[in-house]
């Protein structure tokens, strides 16, 4: 009885083997996915005005130039890798304000390049969207982003409703996207809190389209522009 037990056991294990060697094994692990971005670089760093922004694509890589922006311009969106990245900004050839940050894997992302501040490193991350977010379709959109160096915080107004739309902006500081019906708008930037416009913006609304406008320098000097976020 002893020996059938043994018999039956090796049985088995051949039968085992047999089907091992006849399955289809993978010699090597799959590759790690690529995650990527679609990912823009807006200059608002006022105090130095031009700036060369660099960027460390991945681990170990030397960094990438993406040439000198000037200041309230920006670069075209770019297939840059997702996850952490070092950056930094040249100016007049040496290599300044290095910063660490991440990047959303399958993000439409805005960089800011902001003033120098006690409060805020130079890079700032502003996502869009996920690239299999759908855009809204019935309405266009509009944010306000502050990039303003200055102790106060800013309003936005609708002029023509006369209207704040978004309020309490002070550097880095973003609204959400609001929505507006198709059209043009003139946006104008106040203190919070007052009434006396010191810059204005203005946006062609379009449904399924959205922008970024965004505050540049200070309350002395002080910049407003919109920049149409990649809708693709």
């Amino acid at each position: 009885m002893r020996l059938r037990s043994i018999l039956a056991v090796g049985c088995v294990c051949l039968v085992a083997i047999g089907l091992l060697s006849c399955s289809d094994v993978p010699s090597t692990a799959p590759d790690f996915p690529d995650f990527r971005t679609m990912t823009r670089f807006i200059n608002a760093a006022s105090d130095v005005v031009d700036v060369e922004i660099i960027l460390q694509p991945t681990v170990g890589a030397d960094f990438t130039s993406f040439g000198t922006v000037p200041f309230q311009e920006s670069t075209p969106y770019m297939d840059i890798p997702a996850g952490n990245r070092i950056a930094a900004i040249r100016v007049g050839g040496a290599t300044v304000d290095t910063t660490n940050f991440s990047l959303l894997s399958d993000g439409k992302i805005t960089v800011l390049v902001l003033p120098a501040s006690d409060m805020h490193s130079r890079f700032a991350v502003f996502i869009e969207r996920r690239m299999f977010d759908p855009l809204p379709s019935a309405t266009g959109q509009v944010r306000f982003i502050s990039a303003a160096l200055d102790t106060v915080n800013f309003a936005i107004v609708n002029t023509a409703a006369d209207t704040v739309v978004a309020s309490n902006l002070s550097l880095a500081d973003k609204s959400g996207y609001l929505n507006f019906e198709a059209g043009s708008f003139t946006f104008g930037v106040t203190v919070s809190g007052t009434d006396s416009v010191l810059g204005t913006v203005q946006v062609s609304v379009s449904n399924g389209q959205r922008h970024t406008a965004i505050i540049f320098g200070d309350q002395a000097n002080l910049g407003f522009k919109s920049f149409q976020d990649d809708p693709q």
